[in-house]
Parts: C-alpha cells; sequence; structure tokens
C-alpha cells in the first residue's frame, strides 16, 4: 500500500500536466478553427442574413409604433413588407374599436401589403370628436411618409373614418390610388362626387345606416360596392376576400 501511494504522488503531477497540456492544445485548436471559419465569412453576407431573419419577422409581425405627424406623435401599429403596397387605415369613433382594422390588415400584409394603423383616440387634436381638419392634415402627413413615389396610399376607412378618409382622397388626390370605404354613415354624395380615386364601398344590410348605401354608391360613376345581408355596424370577415382584390388590382 506505501509503495502504491508513493506511486501515486510521483504520477499524479505528470497526469495534472499532461492534461493541462491536453487541455490547452484542444482549446487552441478550437480557437484556430474557429478564426479560420470566420475569415471564410464575409460581413456583407453575415449582415444580409441578419436583415433577411429581421425582415421575416417584421413582415408578419404586428409591430406598436409611434409615428410623427404635423399634429403630434400618434400610436400606431404596423405590418408588412416594408416595401409593399402602403394601406393606412382611419378607424371609427368608438376607442374600443380602434383596431377594428386588424383582421383585414393581417390578410392584406400576407399578401405582400404593408398596413398602417393610427389611433387617432392617442392624440389629443385628433381624436373623433375634435377638429376633422387637424385629423386630414394629420393623415397627411402620414400618407406622406408612406407613399411610394407618384403612388399614393390605399386609404381604408370605417364609420366616422370613412367619412374622414373620403374627404382627405376628394382633397389630396395625389396621396390616395385607392378608396375603401366600410359603412361611411357621415359620408355626403358631394364628398363622393369629389374623390376621384377609385373606391370600393362596404356595408351591410343590417346596419341602420345602411339606407345611405345606393344614394352614395350612385354618387359617381365607377363606385365598387361590396354589400352582404349580416354583420351590423362593423368590419366583418366577409369583407375581406374582396378588398384584397380591390387593393391588389385582381380580377373580382
Amino acid at each position: 500500500v506505501m509503495a502504491t501511494t508513493k506511486l501515486f504522488k510521483l504520477c499524479n503531477p505528470i497526469l495534472v500536466s499532461v492534461f493541462v497540456v491536453g487541455t490547452y492544445s484542444v482549446f487552441t485548436s478550437t480557437m484556430v478553427l474557429s478564426e479560420e471559419i470566420a475569415k471564410n465569412i464575409s460581413p456583407s453576407s453575415t449582415s444580409m442574413d441578419r436583415e433577411t431573419a429581421t425582415d421575416a419577422v417584421n413582415d408578419s409581425t404586428m409591430r406598436s409604433v409611434k409615428l410623427q405627424t404635423s399634429q403630434g406623435m400618434v400610436e400606431a401599429k404596423q405590418i408588412g413588407d416594408p416595401d409593399g403596397i402602403p394601406v393606412l387605415t382611419v378607424h371609427g369613433m368608438a376607442k374600443g374599436l380602434v383596431w377594428e382594422w386588424e383582421k383585414a390588415a393581417e390578410a392584406l400584409a400576407a399578401r405582400g401589403c404593408l398596413v398602417t394603423m393610427p389611433n387617432f383616440h392617442s392624440l389629443h387634436a385628433t381624436a373623433p370628436g375634435h377638429s376633422s381638419h387637424a385629423t386630414i392634415e394629420a393623415i397627411e402627413s402620414l400618407a406622406s411618409q408612406l407613399k411610394r413615389g407618384d403612388q399614393g396610399v390605399v386609404l381604408m376607412g370605417k364609420s366616422w373614418g370613412g367619412s374622414i378618409a373620403l374627404k382627405f382622397a376628394g382633397s389630396h388626390p395625389a396621396l390616395v390610388s385607392k378608396l375603401v370605404l366600410a359603412a361611411p354613415a357621415a359620408a355626403t354624395e358631394a364628398a363622393m362626387s369629389e374623390a376621384a380615386a377609385e373606391t370600393l364601398l362596404l356595408w351591410t344590410r343590417d346596419d341602420p345606416s345602411f339606407r345611405k348605401a345606393e344614394t352614395l354608391a350612385t354618387a359617381r360613376a365607377g363606385v365598387k360596392e361590396e354589400f352582404h345581408d349580416t354583420g351590423g355596424h362593423r368590419i366583418i370577415a366577409d369583407y375581406i376576400p374582396g378588398l384584397i382584390k380591390f387593393v391588389l388590382g385582381e380580377a373580382a
């Protein structure tokens, strides 16, 4: 036993030395290999991969953003391809339905559009019930930022937002390529006749404000209409297929 113990004490420092040297060799080899691999990866390709991954997330993810307007910062949600067809929405009066365009936005984003949904309640000057002029000026700021060259935005408004969108299209024709109006109860025939943009009018027949639908649909030539039997004064899922075809210019 004493002989074994002496042998162990004699060999132990040698074993430790072998272990340390071996570990250092493996570590050094690994570092050299890593450096060689890094040399063969160009910074541009790494950056591109990172950007591609980011874009993939951003295209399909609803993002909360703050956007600068002439009236101040407005809260918004945004989804879709930054290089896609720009779509700008205007909600109705109810605070609880600010994001009512969200399902339509997701469907449009899936087809390559960039959809921006401002919450005009988040800014005192642009909130429903205040000056429509201030809201229209804020929309002008956003549309100017979002438009692609000479191509204006697709402007989509519901109820109160529909009447605001219609007024904006009439006064800023260069900023609106197409117009989608969902149950724009407060809209006037005069405003409809002044708007030159290609227009899609959406309504449900069980909406109490539907009595105004035919009047607006015939206020000028070329207004496309899509009326459904039920759904009330809401943006319904049945609107989405026709809306996508209209925005993308596909045959009905």
